[in-house]
């Protein structure tokens, strides 16, 4: 709320530092229930302002969580490519809700629906590729890459993984511009601003403990300790198929505390971008998922494979049979001629044989 309006008029100021002052337990900072901080809770100010508005019948939700309302909901309509324009654009996505790019950020770029929904790719990639998916909580695509070659339960797969610029600011990721909202106006490196959609909250994204993210930023709060092994995004993707068969989604919400001398509460505090909780999105393939990918794809590749290699011996095996049975047989008609049959012919030998 300090940060929405410290650009206001003084007197909106003065009535806010009012209104913080009216209530009982206002603090910098509560403790809440990972629930509550998600699904949403009653915040005393905004109980405040409903109090206020209700006399003059105006309605007013005095809720907030991060996913407040979205409980046992789905994220809209999805229409995708069937594969019939090619396999290149399998399950890539045509439209969201009816439209068919955002319009949330500042280049035209930003504001596209690249790839799939990250659950399924196209076929046949491969270590070179970039895959492209679109993360609609985060409103925006954002790709992997190539990490290694990895295996989930008993099925080979390559791992794909998140660049290290993949939040990172302008100067050091020029794809990135178009999420500077205002335009221009970029946060450090390792941090993305998702309070245009998400109706200006003042949250920002990052990788868990500021993985990636600038020093200054690492810095600024205690007990950071970033981990590529802890905290990375990933995938592990089926090659063959395109089908993601292990994933961990990991995303920090951040929210930025700005030193204002115009509220009691933050004058004396440095700007700091403070976590306020981490996520992680996992999913990995059932036992019988796999039992059917291996019984009806790789099973059948397999066989399919080693055609050409039974073939192949098979061939030699009846030509070194046949080879084998001519040899005898010859041997055999050359044994039943008479011994002088055998005998190199010279210039004293009959031409007759009685």
């Amino acid at each position: 709320m300090f940060n929405t309006i410290r650009f206001e008029y003084e007197f909106i100021k003065v009535m806010t530092e009012l209104l913080a002052d009216s209530v009982d337990d206002n603090k910098l900072f509560i403790r809440l229930s990972v629930h509550d901080i998600i699904w949403g809770y009653r915040d005393t100010i905004l109980h405040k302002v409903k109090e206020e508005l209700q006399e003059l019948d105006i309605p007013f939700d005095d809720q907030f969580g991060f996913f407040y309302k979205l409980n046992n909901t789905d994220d809209g309509v999805w229409n995708i490519e069937s594969g019939k324009n090619g396999i290149a654009t399998n399950f890539d996505i045509r439209f969201w809700n009816g439209n068919s790019n955002l319009n949330f950020w500042t280049t035209k770029q930003t504001n596209l629906m690249n790839g799939t929904d990250g659950n399924l790719f196209h076929p046949f990639i491969k270590k070179t590729d970039h895959p492209p998916f679109f993360f609609s909580e985060l409103c925006r695509s954002m790709t992997v890459d190539f990490q290694r070659e990895s295996s989930v339960r008993g099925i080979d797969t390559y791992r794909f993984a998140h660049p290290r610029n993949i939040f990172d600011s302008p100067d050091k990721n020029p794809a990135n511009e178009g999420f500077c909202t205002p335009r221009g106006s970029c946060l450090p490196n390792g941090l993305y601003n998702i309070s245009v959609c998400r109706k200006g909250s003042p949250f920002s994204v990052s990788m868990p403990h500021f993985l990636y993210a600038d020093e200054s930023v690492i810095r600024g709060v205690d007990g950071m300790k970033p981990d590529v092994s802890l905290h990375e995004t990933y995938m592990d993707l089926m090659q063959d198929i395109g089908c993601v068969l292990r994933t961990e989604r990991k995303y920090q919400i951040n929210i930025l505390i700005r030193n204002n001398p115009s509220f009691q509460i933050v004058k004396n505090i440095p700007d700091v971008y403070f976590p306020v909780f981490w996520f992680n999105e996992s999913t990995i393939v059932t036992d019988d998922w796999v039992d059917f990918i291996k019984s009806s794809y790789q099973t059948p590749v397999k066989i399919a494979s080693s055609i050409p290699y039974v073939s192949i011996a098979t061939g030699v095996l009846i030509t070194a049979i046949s080879s084998i049975a001519i040899y005898k047989q010859r041997r055999k008609s050359k044994d039943m001629l008479p011994k002088n049959q055998h005998e190199s012919p010279t210039e004293n030998t009959s031409l007759l044989v009685n």
